[in-house]
This record gives C-alpha cells, sequence and structure tokens, in this order.
C-alpha cells in the first residue's frame, strides 16, 4: 500500500539486492548487508516473473518466500506493477539480520484466497481496505468547505485515517462515542506551528481553516 498515505507509511529501504536468477517457478535473490540496522524492514527488488506464471497478471499471482538457511519459512511476498511496467516483488524480513539469500516461490492463486484485500474507493469522500468482505482500514479524505473560523471544528477540515474493529462494522479510532473529541476521528498528520512568509499557521488546530487536501491517488495496490 503505498502512495496514498501522505507520509504515514513512509519507511527507508537500507539494503542492497546483489543478484537475481530464476528456475522453473522460483527467483533467487541475494540480499547484501548495510551500515545501517533496521528491524523488520520491508524490502523490495525489479524482478522478472519465471516462466510458469508469466502469463499472469499480478493479481493472480502468490508468493512465499524462503530464507536459504532454513531459518524463516513461509513468508508471504507480493508482485506489483510499477507506473513503467516494471514489476517489483515485496516481501518483510523478520528481525535485523537481513543478509542472506532468498527463494521466492510463484504460484497461480486460486479463486478463494485466505486474505484477499480490495480497495472500495467512495469518489469524493473516503477509501476503504477491504479484507474478505470486511473493512479494516478506511482513509477519509473528503473536505469540508463549510468551516467558520472561530466557530466550527470538523473531522473533514484534513486527510485521516479510521481502523476497524474485527467484525468491520465499527471504529475502533477514537472510541465509539460520538462527540469525544470527534474533530481528532483517526490517525493523522498535522503541525501546530508551521511559519510560512512570516506567518504562523497551525495545520493540527486549523483555526485560521488551514486545512489540509487529497489531491489524487498515484498508485493503489492491495
Amino acid at each position: 500500500m503505498k502512495k496514498i498515505l501522505d507520509q504515514v507509511c513512509l519507511f527507508m529501504l537500507i539494503f542492497h539486492i546483489s543478484g537475481c536468477s530464476s528456475s522453473g517457478d522460483s527467483l533467487q535473490i541475494q540480499v547484501d548487508a548495510t551500515e545501517q540496522m533496521l528491524e523488520n524492514p520491508i524490502v523490495s527488488t525489479t524482478i522478472e516473473l519465471p516462466a510458469e506464471v508469466r502469463h499472469l497478471s499480478v493479481n493472480e499471482i502468490g508468493v512465499m518466500m524462503h530464507s536459504s538457511d532454513g531459518s524463516v519459512a513461509e513468508i508471504p511476498g507480493q508482485v506489483t506493477e510499477e507506473e513503467d511496467g516494471q514489476l517489483k516483488l515485496w516481501w518483510v524480513i523478520p528481525g535485523k539480520d537481513i543478509a542472506g539469500e532468498w527463494t521466492a516461490r510463484f504460484y497461480p492463486l486460486g479463486e478463494v484466497q485466505e486474505d484477499k484485500f480490495v480497495w472500495q474507493d467512495d469518489k469524493g469522500k473516503h477509501l476503504d481496505l477491504i479484507r474478505n468482505g470486511k473493512k479494516v482500514f478506511r482513509y477519509e479524505y473528503e473536505l469540508d468547505d463549510h468551516f467558520v473560523p472561530g466557530e466550527t471544528l470538523t473531522a473533514r477540515n484534513r486527510v485521516f485515517y479510521h481502523i476497524y474493529d474485527r467484525s468491520g462494522q465499527r471504529f475502533i479510532t477514537n472510541g465509539y462515542e460520538e462527540g469525544v473529541w470527534s474533530h481528532h476521528r483517526g490517525f493523522m498528520i498535522g503541525w501546530r506551528d508551521v511559519m510560512h512568509q512570516g506567518r504562523k499557521l497551525s495545520i493540527w488546530g486549523m483555526d485560521q481553516f488551514n486545512t489540509q487536501q487529497h489531491i489524487d491517488f498515484l498508485e493503489l495496490t492491495a
């Protein structure tokens, strides 16, 4: 899920992949050590698909990752297609010791998937991430243009993020009660003291109608 959470999910990829070779339905990938230490890093590399799954779209391909030393097995990976048409393989390396060789085994996904995620966009209002028919996460991006400085403070003066409970019916962000810090709503980014051309603005309190506005989705991957 990248490029939609305006900096909420930023991470640094501080690794180097030095080699990649294929055979049958698998790829062998060498991840080199780095001077930096990062626990459980999200890693990625540009790939060419093995011949046995090359005819499938990225949404029809499953991936399982295994470390060559046998210490880690059955970690799910994901293939995404970039804007330029290149394919990338993503996975999470557990722990801090990221160096080593990995095997990625590719296979066709069946019609029934235990962990199937899809995006559902209510245009102009919010975007829901749905897993197996249940809502998991909501990105709220509707802008309230009826804000009156000093009188009203609403939830739609900035983009923010809700998390659903396990039933997919109710939010756990901000509790269930109406009116309890209702302008906070969910997770958001907001700076209280922003200096611009000699003026002090607040993206946290938004008392001068300083809003955060969603512009566009660059890429959605589920």
